[in-house]
C-alpha cells in the first residue's frame, strides 16, 4: 500500500483515478515490490518554497520503518499549551520514545523563510529609501524649474491671462516631461524585476499594486512639485514678477 501527492498523480495518471493502480520504483528487471496506491493528498513544500514540488510516495510506518517520525497536531487554542499531554501521550504508548523539537507550525515556516525574510527587509528598506529620495528630488528639480519662470508668468499676467490658466499651462507641460520619465522608469523596473523573481514565492515579479502604487506616488510628488509654485508665482504681482531675478 501506498500513498501518493497530486502532483505524481497528474504526472502519471493525468485524467485518470489512481486509486488501485499499481508500480514499483526502478526498470523493469527491478525486483523491488509492486505497490498499490490506496490515496491520494495534497502537495507539501517541504524543500522549500522556491523548490518544485516532486512527486511524493507515503508509507506505512509498519511497511517502511524509519529512524524518526514526525507527529502533527492540530489544535484550536495555542499548540504549545498542549506539548506536555502530547509528550505525555507518546509516553503512554511507549516510555523510552523520545520526543523532541517541539514547535508551532508558525515557527517552523518562521524558520523556513527567515532569510529571505532578511533578505526581502533589507531590500524592501532600500528600495523605500530610494524612493523618498526620488520623490523630494522631484519635488525639489521640478519646483526650481517652476520658480525659473515666474517673469515668464509675470509678463503673460500683465499681459491678460488668467492665474488659473497659467497653472494649467505649467502643470501640464511638468508633467508631460514627468510621464516620459516615469514611462521609462517602469520600462526599466520591469526589465530588473526579473531579476527578483528568483526572491519571490507565490508572487510574480511584475506585482502591478505595487508598480501602480509607486506611479501614483511619483505623479503626485511631480503634480504638487508643479502646482504649489505655479500657484505662488501666478499670485504674486506682474510688476514684482517682472523684476525678479
Amino acid at each position: 500500500m501506498v500513498i501518493i501527492n497530486e502532483t505524481m498523480a497528474r504526472r502519471f495518471w493525468r485524467g485518470e483515478n489512481p486509486l488501485g493502480k499499481r508500480f514499483k520504483y526502478g526498470g523493469e528487471e527491478s525486483d523491488a515490490p509492486w505497490r498499490t496506491i490506496v490515496g491520494v493528498v495534497g502537495d507539501m513544500r517541504r524543500t522549500g518554497y522556491d523548490a518544485p514540488v516532486r512527486h511524493e510516495t507515503f508509507f506505512p510506518p509498519a511497511m517502511e520503518p524509519g529512524p524518526r517520525m514526525t507527529l502533527v497536531v492540530r489544535t484550536a487554542g495555542d499548540p504549545l499549551s498542549l506539548a506536555g499531554a502530547v509528550r505525555a501521550e507518546v509516553r503512554g504508548i511507549d516510555a523510552e520514545q523520545p520526543v523532541y523539537e517541539i514547535q508551532s507550525m508558525d515557527q517552523l515556516l518562521s524558520t523556513m523563510v527567515a532569510q529571505r525574510r532578511f533578505s526581502m527587509t533589507l531590500l524592501g528598506s532600500l528600495a523605500g529609501l530610494a524612493l523618498l529620495l526620488g520623490l523630494v528630488g522631484v519635488y525639489g528639480v521640478t519646483s526650481y524649474l517652476v520658480t525659473q519662470r515666474t517673469r515668464e508668468v509675470g509678463l503673460r499676467l500683465a499681459l491678460g491671462a488668467e492665474p488659473g490658466q497659467l497653472v494649467r499651462m505649467v502643470v501640464r507641460q511638468g508633467m508631460s516631461v514627468a510621464a516620459v520619465g516615469i514611462g521609462i522608469g517602469l520600462l526599466g523596473a520591469l526589465a530588473v524585476a526579473r531579476l527578483m523573481a528568483g526572491l519571490l514565492s507565490g508572487v510574480g515579479p511584475t506585482d502591478i499594486a505595487t508598480l501602480v502604487t509607486v506611479t501614483a506616488l511619483l505623479a503626485l510628488a511631480t503634480l504638487l512639485a508643479n502646482y504649489v509654485p505655479a500657484r505662488r508665482a501666478a499670485r504674486v504681482d506682474p510688476l514684482v514678477a517682472l523684476r525678479s531675478e
